[in-house]
């Protein structure tokens, strides 16, 4: 499978997985029941999917398929000798950035806040960012990179240009980690910090790890849970989106792993 259609067949396969696409399709099987005057079952749907939304408007349902993923390595882990410092890219907001001359970046800011500050702690390393654009949109156009707003962000945190390398061309994890082993050519014995969202990592260090980079150090960052009762409320947005975030990670570590990405 060429990496141009996997990437179309992955975003296909992730609005299908989202909680919103459910909840639309519960809404049109309640509609067509009762067009066809089967009240009962129309009753029955609909209330599937209140009681879905209610749950999901009060309790953070994610949180258990999020932090099993968040565990799988050590927060802020002990370093030594660092040779070079990987920041993977996913908070740029690159057309809003374009839209307001400015870097803009969503929650995962952390990604580049601690890339910075491991550059200030070792400042012999080298600082690699890898980030194109996932969105599908972005591909028929010519406009900034995340690479090219991390760059800025990174350079306005301190980090010298010429500490710097970017990758401006990947679209997804495993893009990351074969267009940067490409770029870097790193030596076996280099010890390489990998920096990214705490529920990405495990996909990350498996995709680095078949693309041929040995010695690479998980540094997770971007946790997006904490203890259960503590984001019990009101928000369903905020509950989808952990929910929604939890669901893709671990598809998305199965077909790596069956496609061996």
């Amino acid at each position: 499978m060429s990496d141009m259609i996997f990437f179309l067949l992955s975003k296909t396969l992730v609005v299908g997985l989202r909680v919103e696409s459910w909840i639309l399709f519960g809404m049109l099987v309640t509609i067509w029941f009762s067009y066809r005057n089967q009240r009962r079952a129309s009753l029955v749907t609909g209330l599937i999917i209140a009681g879905a939304v209610f749950a999901f408007s009060l309790f953070p349902l994610g949180y258990p398929f999020l932090q099993s993923l968040e565990r799988q390595y050590p927060a802020s882990p002990s370093l030594s000798q660092v040779d070079g410092v990987i920041v993977l890219g996913g908070g740029e907001l690159s057309a809003r950035s374009a839209y307001w001359k400015q870097s803009q970046m969503s929650g995962s800011a952390e990604r580049l806040i601690f890339g910075a500050s491991l550059a200030q702690q070792f400042p012999e390393a080298k600082i690699v960012f890898s980030g194109g654009s996932s969105r599908l949109r972005d591909q028929l156009n010519e406009g900034p990179t995340e690479g090219q707003v991390a760059r800025d962000l990174l350079l306005r945190l301190g980090v010298s240009a010429d500490r710097l390398v970017i990758e401006s061309r990947a679209r997804n994890t495993h893009e990351n980690a074969i267009f940067l082993y490409d770029l870097v050519k790193p030596k076996p014995d280099e010890t390489w910090v990998l920096v990214t969202s705490a529920f990405h990592m495990s996909r990350s260090m498996r995709s680095f790890e078949r693309a041929g980079w040995s010695n690479v150090v998980a540094y997770p960052v971007d946790y997006q849970t904490g203890a259960f009762s503590d984001d019990i409320g009101w928000g369903l947005s905020g509950h989808l989106d952990g929910f929604n975030t939890a669901i893709r990670e671990w598809v998305g570590l199965l077909v790596y792993d069956l496609t061996g990405r």
